[in-house]
């Protein structure tokens, strides 16, 4: 069961990290925007949810605003990389901070007069090349463990602990692990 588990949480890992590394390459070349607008509530105006990638930056924000109205759903839109640069928009803002790549920024702002405007949002920028290495080193366990029992199986070796059972090919002697694996491959230059 654990194994399974195991299995699943690499294959999960393994896809976040292909996913990850193609936008990274797509966002040198086209800016992406992936949101969703909520219900609005007259109180509060309206919540809108994006994920979007630029300029090698992933950038997430929440907002919530009365300054548009938009009927709820899911939206998309996409324009070229060059014109949107996230982590400036991060160092320039007012309560915005920014290290080594990494951002996050809040801001308010009232517009006051005949129809008063209010619009707060939370963003943070991450680079594409953070979440590579964060999905990486689950699938680098997965392949080294099956290369690892790959090898084991064709030198004739205890999938358990990895003693030769060439002698002793039923049993492993040294932990009782009942033996798995196919025959084991003779030795170079040994008679057949």
């Amino acid at each position: 069961m654990r194994r399974r588990l195991f299995n699943l949480a690499a294959a999960v890992s393994l896809v976040l990290w292909v996913a990850t590394v193609v936008l990274w390459v797509r966002s040198y070349y086209r800016f992406d925007s992936l949101g969703y607008f909520f219900d609005c509530d007259p109180r509060v105006g309206q919540r809108l949810v994006y994920v979007s990638s630029g300029n090698g930056y992933l950038h997430y924000q929440r907002n919530f605003t009365t300054t548009y109205r938009r009927a709820s759903g899911l939206y998309v839109s996409g324009c070229s990389a060059l014109a949107v640069d996230l982590l400036s928009i991060v160092k320039n803002a007012h309560y915005g901070h920014e290290w080594q790549g990494f951002g996050y920024m809040t801001s308010e702002s009232i517009t006051r007069g005949a129809s008063p405007q209010t619009s707060r949002a939370c963003s943070i920028v991450a680079p594409h090349w953070s979440l590579a290495i964060l999905f990486a080193p689950l699938t680098i366990c997965w392949a080294w463990w099956h290369g690892r029992q790959h090898h084991r199986r064709r030198s004739g070796r205890c999938l358990a602990c990895g003693y030769d059972l060439r002698a002793t090919p039923g049993r492993c002697p040294e932990c009782g692990a009942e033996a798995k694996q196919a025959k084991p491959q003779p030795a170079e230059g040994a008679a057949a």
